[in-house]
């Protein structure tokens, strides 16, 4: 995970000092890698629809939508 996101390091731009950013992107992040991101090892399917919490692949508007919504309610 670690090399996924580089957010972890002072190396780049992306880098986040809040540690309430961070915890954002990182709920971001593993929501799309669990729900929405195919896996080549999986033909295909997310790690949620290969242990059943998932009957489909998510988009990535499924991910951040609701995020979306909370914020403009707020």
């Amino acid at each position: 995970m670690r090399i996924q996101t580089r957010r972890f390091t002072r190396r780049t731009n992306g880098f986040l000092k809040s540690l309430k950013h961070h915890a954002a992107m990182q709920a971001i992040h593993l929501m799309h890698y669990n729900f929405a991101r195919p896996h080549m090892s999986l033909n295909g399917i997310s790690l949620a629809q290969a242990i059943g919490l998932s009957r489909r692949l998510w988009r990535t508007r499924d991910v951040v939508g609701p995020l979306e919504e909370q914020e403009r309610a707020s």
